[in-house]
């Protein structure tokens, strides 16, 4: 479960490739209680940007394309610590429990597909607050309940036999084909 910015550890994992997903229903509150018109989904979509637009008019430069919404910031003045490329409320990812910057984050959303090349711990976190500044907001409720599965690699033997096999049913084919030919 992940509603805050201080990254929540979703455990530590093997190298491998992961895919990282969350319930398309899912959605946090950035201002108070659901449903009040500052609910977000995990990519950092208002769900009803009218009526947060109407409810919080202190926040009517909420840009979900990820300008800052903190009113003591003019709009466009800040993004989260994700950096300007995961919208504010979105839900993102990190493998490292003390991120030193935006680069150091990658977007989950509804979901994401990760590989990690040794045992690492995999933590997600929201898009909120400012950089350098607070570091959890106190009012944010809701959770996003947040799935990792470990992805299915085959091994070369693998691709070598299947690469094999897709050969030998096509050889299969071609020769079916003429042997029709030739008995017409």
């Amino acid at each position: 479960q992940a509603n805050n910015t201080t990254p929540i550890t979703l455990g530590t994992f093997p190298a491998g490739t992961y895919l990282i997903t969350v319930p398309e229903d899912s959605v946090i509150n950035l201002a108070g209680a659901i449903g009040n018109g500052f609910d977000i989904r995990p990519d950092g979509v208002p769900v009803t940007p009218d009526l947060l637009a109407t409810n919080f008019p202190q926040y009517s430069y909420f840009d979900p394309d990820g300008a800052t919404y903190d009113v003591n910031i003019p709009a466009g003045g800040g993004f989260g610590p994700g950096g300007s490329g995961i919208k504010l409320g979105a839900l993102m990812g990190t493998l490292t429990p003390t991120p030193s910057g935006p680069s150091d984050f990658f977007l989950i959303g509804f979901s994401r597909t990760i590989t990690i090349d040794s045992p690492s711990s995999i933590y997600a976190l929201v898009n909120d607050a400012l950089q350098g500044t607070k570091s959890a907001y106190g009012n944010n409720q809701g959770t996003f309940e947040v799935s990792v599965t470990p992805q299915a690699v085959p091994e070369p033997a693998a691709w070598a036999m299947m690469i094999a096999g897709f050969g030998f049913v096509g050889a299969m084919l071609r020769c079916r084909i003429r042997a029709r030919l030739a008995a017409a």
